[in-house]
């Protein structure tokens, strides 16, 4: 007799982050763990005077993290509002909704921000795509605020600069890497006979999740696996760990964008059942 079996979904993004997309694929019957990759550890606790957003034209968030590290501490300590002449630029939806979320448990207005953002129908959400949209107001920027973490990348900061406009960048958060116990090591075993789905969201999960199975000695687990990624480069970066550990041919990779629906059905999809 055959049966169908799902593989199992590996939620790696920090634990607040999973809650929605855990709750649809319960609902959908795939059996999936929260396993976060990453520690993201606040660098700051409040935000110097100079670094507030009535000091620019604009504002860009690079994560949801960001725009969580820089707003909490601004509208909770500082009771801030935030100035309707300065426009919140995010690299994608989701970072918005985790921005004007923050914004709106303290204003009444956030909708009516000047958001500036790819839409979500675009191919990709990144910095890239960020600039596209800002392009035509470069003009009325003169000067610019990049919230990020403790590291990344530096494209935008550079377009910018080109252009002949300031940029600050403030690191509002560290990105450590999570150290799975044994425990863990007992879950991925026992879930990878019928494949795991590993949710990649970033180059330092990528990093991070084979860190730990190679410390775990759990790298064969990865022969079985699919690794549902948000962007180009963090694909290239899962083919070189992939590559790194000793494995022949290319692993497994289906691309989406970060939005809760690209993600959940790049994640059905991966996940579906075999018939065993």
């Amino acid at each position: 007799m055959t049966k169908s079996v799902a593989r199992t979904v590996i939620l790696t993004r920090p634990e607040q982050r999973n809650y929605v997309l855990a709750q649809a694929l319960a609902d959908a019957g795939i059996p999936h763990l929260n396993l976060p990759a990453l520690e993201v550890v606040p660098l700051v606790s409040e935000i110097p005077a100079s670094l507030h957003p009535n000091q620019y034209d604009l504002v860009v968030f690079v994560s949801g993290q960001a725009a969580r590290c820089y707003l909490r501490p601004l509208y909770q300590i500082e009771r801030w509002h935030w100035p309707a002449a300065t426009k919140i630029g995010t690299v994608g939806v989701s970072t918005r909704e985790v921005a004007q979320h923050e914004i709106e448990q303290y204003q009444t207005d956030g909708l009516d921000l000047q958001w500036r953002h790819p839409p979500a129908t675009a191919p990709r959400h990144d910095s890239e795509a960020l600039w596209d949209v800002l392009w035509p107001e470069l003009p009325d920027i003169q000067n610019t605020l990049i919230v990020r973490g403790k590291t990344g990348r530096e494209w935008l900061r550079g377009q910018l600069l080109e252009q002949g406009i300031s940029v600050d960048t403030f690191a509002v958060y560290d990105r450590l890497s999570a150290r799975w116990t044994s425990r863990v090591a007992t879950q991925l075993q026992q879930q990878a006979a019928h494949g795991l789905v590993f949710l990649v969201t970033s180059s330092e999960s990528a990093q991070a999740i084979f860190e730990n199975l190679h410390r775990l000695n759990l790298l064969a687990v990865c022969q079985q696996s699919i690794f549902v990624v948000i962007h180009e480069r963090i694909e290239k970066r899962v083919q070189s760990l992939w590559h790194d550990a000793g494995f022949a041919n290319l692993a497994v990779v289906k691309r989406c964008i970060p939005t809760h629906e690209s993600m959940l059905s790049a994640l059905l999809q991966a996940a579906s059942p075999l018939v065993t």
